[in-house]
């Protein structure tokens, strides 16, 4: 039987030789999710030694890792704002610089804020995420897919938060009213923009918006200038060098730009 420090150390020098820059991150993941052990106890016990079922499901979960399959969907989960979410291929990982959308959230003053809007939930991080981080906020989170939304309301349920689900293409079946924020993390990558394996293995609808990356984007500027409602914000994610365009559009829709961190622009409507 091999010891947790041989498999972590032989594991970790065949992810690497393979290209993925996170070997032995990873490799800590998946001994963490087939041990049961939190990291500290891994790193503090490396000779404990792993029993033939537990190194088989291991070097199962390192099989898919090496062919270069997301490790949220080999370990079925992805952390964000500090909790779990439930993930798998219909719906986009959430990414760590999409906490800068509720950082900015929360600085927004809560007097303003009647109802907030998920426009594109996927996994529901946002949406979940603001519930809790707002409880007395109505909450709503949309998605033009089924399966989408389904994965949402598993997480929504295990996490405990009260969110409003709807099927929805961008804002069209949205009732946006007067200071209600709307969250829009929508694709915004070129198409061809391939930046690793593992982006080709998530759902392209979730990460691809035609040549410049940005018709979804377009569609929702121009669904939201023939919405009258006042006072409301948008709190929208693109690439750096998007956000000169993005500024334009929401200028072209009445709004202006408030405040940027990261990926993240926040717009108002006066």
């Amino acid at each position: 039987m091999l010891t947790v420090q041989n498999w972590l150390s032989n594991n970790t020098l065949r992810l690497m030789k393979a290209g993925i820059d996170s070997a032995r991150i990873d490799c800590l993941v998946m001994l963490e999710k087939t041990l049961q052990k939190q990291r500290e106890w891994l790193l503090a016990h490396g000779e404990h030694l792993i029993s033939h079922s537990k190194e088989e499901e291991l070097n199962n979960m390192l099989s898919e890792r090496l062919s270069h399959n997301p490790l949220a969907y080999i370990t079925g989960y992805k952390e964000f704002y500090s909790r779990n979410f439930v993930v798998n291929p219909n719906v986009l990982i959430p990414r760590p610089e999409s906490e800068d959308i509720i950082d900015s959230l929360l600085m927004l003053d809560r007097s303003f804020i009647e109802n907030v809007i998920d426009v594109g939930t996927g996994s529901g991080c946002l949406a979940i995420t603001a519930k809790l981080e707002l409880p007395d906020i109505k909450i709503v989170a949309s998605d033009n897919s089924e399966n989408a939304i389904f994965i949402a309301k598993q997480n929504a349920n295990l996490l405990g938060a009260k969110v409003e689900f709807k099927k929805s293409d961008l804002l069209k079946s949205i009732t946006v009213n007067d200071k209600t924020v709307l969250l829009a993390n929508l694709p915004y990558v070129p198409d061809g923009l391939i930046t690793s394996q593992e982006i080709m293995m998530e759902p392209s609808t979730a990460i691809f918006s035609g040549e410049e990356g940005f018709d979804h984007f377009i569609e929702f500027w121009s669904q939201l200038a023939d919405i009258k409602a006042q006072a409301i914000t948008v709190i929208a994610e693109s690439l750096i060098n998007q956000h000169v365009k993005m500024m334009e559009l929401a200028k072209k829709s009445g709004f202006n730009l408030i405040r940027k961190k990261g990926l993240v622009q926040v717009f108002l409507r006066a």
